[in-house]
């Protein structure tokens, strides 16, 4: 991949997300052209709990995805996903309709055939492994059961140690 490829990383802002070990990793690596891009409409619990309980939510969500695209109208070279949960095939469709050179690639970092557990995966994870050009998982039993949908283009990433992240030690041992 060329340090000037244009990437778009989408998924949580937090500073403890996986997302931002990835978006530090590669600016760490010198990539010149990095966004990581949080979509989501409120950080604030309470008000998103209202959202959730209007189903406002995810439509928020998905309406903010898509104009973002409109105005990156082909812009990206890759675009990384993490889960995507509010994503449903109709809004991947518009997006890739306005950006189709882009590559997308997904880091699945549950189990997506896991349906039964609300945070791990939903109807909407399985309708859209598909539209993905790449999908990563921690899992070579999951990663079989992806190849079988889409062909070789899933990828095994087991997880790692980030020598990169410094955390704060706030254990005390006795």
């Amino acid at each position: 991949m060329n340090k000037k490829n244009k990437i778009l990383i989408i998924g949580s802002s937090h500073p403890s997300s996986l997302e931002t070990m990835y978006y530090k990793a590669f600016k760490h690596l010198e990539f010149e052209n990095v966004i990581l891009k949080d979509f989501n409409i409120t950080s604030n619990l309470s008000l998103k709990r209202v959202l959730i309980s209007l189903s406002l939510d995810k439509n928020l969500y998905r309406k903010n995805i898509i104009n973002f695209f409109n105005n990156y109208q082909n812009y990206f070279d890759l675009v990384i996903v993490f889960k995507g949960m509010e994503l449903d095939k109709e809004t991947l469709f518009k997006l890739k309709t306005v950006s189709p050179s882009s590559k997308w690639l997904n880091i699945y970092t549950d189990d997506p055939f896991n349906i039964n557990s609300k945070s791990s995966s939903n109807k909407n994870i399985l309708d859209c492994i598909s539209f993905y050009d790449f999908y990563c998982t921690w899992s070579k039993n999951i990663k079989r059961k992806i190849d079988k949908i889409i062909g070789s283009k899933a990828i095994y990433l087991p997880f790692a140690f980030d020598s990169l992240v410094k955390f704060k030690n706030n254990f005390y041992l006795d």
